[in-house]
């Protein structure tokens, strides 16, 4: 049997009693389970490598999405490594506050609701993404403090709304920042989207 088990702490030490969802993913695995008592345990892993994830579930929480030890980033995870008959414990996982945005994606020029998806950068890399279930009055997922420039854009190739980022124009080098600060909701990140067009030909 292979099992690696650990605790989910705040930042004072304290265990998170929120509902966690653990991740153990490798390259042909992948494992999950929910905890809400601070502590975690996989039983029967495979022999392999593995990135180990944690997400608060609850909808209210605070704590961004964070990979083990402490990134924010899936390419700046560690690997945890488990052989044949190994026993890991005290892979523990330390979860920080983040702040979140809101406002509302709009369609220009009369266009229709659809699905959009929110793309979240900082210092030009991409951090996360995410689709809101209501574009019109749309709350983001807790993310780390800091500085960020926001994309919107449609998600069905059908839709002819251009993707624009927060503050207006379509590069990153025009867009406005936004300030996320811990434990604060940064509100009026609002877009509308103007209507393009699309090219056909034979």
């Amino acid at each position: 049997m292979l099992f690696r088990s650990g605790l989910i702490l705040d930042e004072n030490g304290t265990q998170v009693t929120e509902n966690i969802r653990v991740v153990a993913a490798s390259w042909d695995w992948n494992d999950s389970l929910e905890t809400e008592t601070g502590e975690y345990q996989f039983t029967d892993l495979n022999a392999g490598a593995y990135r180990l994830r944690a997400e608060s579930l609850d909808p209210e929480t605070w704590f961004p999405l964070i990979y083990y030890p402490d990134a924010w980033r899936e390419r700046d995870a560690e690997f945890v490594r488990i052989s044949n008959e190994d026993s890991l414990t005290g892979i523990n996982f330390t979860l920080h506050p983040g702040g979140r945005f809101s406002g509302s994606i709009l369609p220009g020029d009369g266009g229709e609701f659809a699905e959009y998806g929110i793309r979240i950068s900082t210092v030009g890399e991409l951090y996360a993404g995410m689709i809101p279930e209501n574009p019109a009055n749309y709350r983001s997922s807790p993310i780390p403090q800091g500085e960020y420039h926001i994309f919107f854009a449609p998600m069905e190739e059908e839709d002819l709304h251009v993707g624009t980022w927060y503050g207006g124009g379509f590069e990153y080098n025009t867009a406005d920042s936004i300030s996320i600060l811990t434990g604060q909701l940064t509100p009026g990140v609002d877009v509308v989207l103007p209507l393009g067009g699309g090219i056909e030909g034979t």
